[in-house]
């Protein structure tokens, strides 16, 4: 892989190098008094910590008015939180927001139209972002119409019977907690809606009215009826054993909807990211 641009800047290519890693999962065991270790996670993913990435490559040009433009646009760009995208040998772009932490150049009375530059990134979320679903892809995200990407996917799950069973796929190999899920009532109000997904099972006891959406936001755990906070309506049953309201892991996973509705036409539309490592 290769990290390729940050916002809208594009990395240069000359003598190009990259350090990618994960971040930190150590510390979650407890040493015990006898002996041995605790692990509060058990055999779930331990969280990771900050992690770090990093760029270097060269500024090239044919007068010194143009390096040290090369460079204030690079420095201007300090402290920013964007997207950082990466390209993959198998065509994929995959993306993190990350914030550039530190700008690094060597500076030398030879260098007048040549600058080495180090380019420091934090990113607080494991993984990256591939493929979405679910939500509009939009054309502003700087990369081209011929990168690979899907504009035509569509997730949405009809919500014609209850209990209703569906699959989500997370086509990455990294599990998802962070989506979106928007339950549209379609011409009659749907109610008391539970929602299982392996070891996530709870219950939204509002009702969403006819024509609007009720959506859950499992990262920030956020729900919004109709765009009024309704937090308090959702309920963990006691098949919920993990901490996210969500977990979709790698490849197909199975979820059962049962609500209350007296048409057929709601619908359930989860929006993510393909999760990577």
């Amino acid at each position: 892989m290769r990290l390729t641009q940050f916002g809208t800047y594009v990395f240069p290519l000359f003598n190009k190098r990259d350090l990618v890693s994960t971040g930190d999962t150590g510390g979650t065991l407890l040493r015990l008094p006898g002996g041995g270790a605790y692990d509060a996670y058990g055999t779930d993913n331990a969280p990771e910590g900050i992690r770090e990435v990093s760029t270097e490559f060269e500024i090239i040009a044919s007068t010194t008015a143009a390096v040290q433009t090369a460079r204030d646009q690079i420095r201007a760009r300090a402290g920013l939180w964007r997207k950082l995208w990466a390209h993959f040998p198998d065509g994929s772009d995959r993306w993190a927001w990350a914030r550039l932490s530190k700008v690094k150049m060597e500076r030398r009375s030879a260098y007048l139209f040549y600058q080495p530059v180090g380019l420091t990134f934090e990113i607080k979320d494991p993984g990256w972002n591939g493929t979405g679903h679910g939500a509009a892809w939009y054309l502003d995200s700087g990369l081209y119409l011929d990168a690979g990407l899907y504009l035509d996917y569509d997730d949405t799950i009809t919500l014609d019977g209850s209990p209703k069973t569906a699959t989500i796929t997370n086509g990455g190999n990294r599990t998802v907690t962070a989506a979106v899920l928007g339950f549209r009532a379609a011409g009659n109000a749907i109610s008391g809606i539970r929602f299982v997904c392996g070891s996530c099972d709870w219950t939204f006891s509002g009702s969403v009215a006819p024509g609007k959406v009720l959506t859950i936001d499992t990262g920030t755990r956020s729900i919004r009826n109709d765009g009024v906070d309704a937090y308090n309506l959702l309920t963990l049953n006691a098949g919920h054993t993990v901490a996210d309201w969500l977990q979709l892991k790698a490849g197909a996973n199975s979820v059962t909807i049962t609500y209350t509705c007296a048409g057929a036409a709601s619908t359930l539309t989860p929006t993510f990211y393909d999760g990577w490592a």
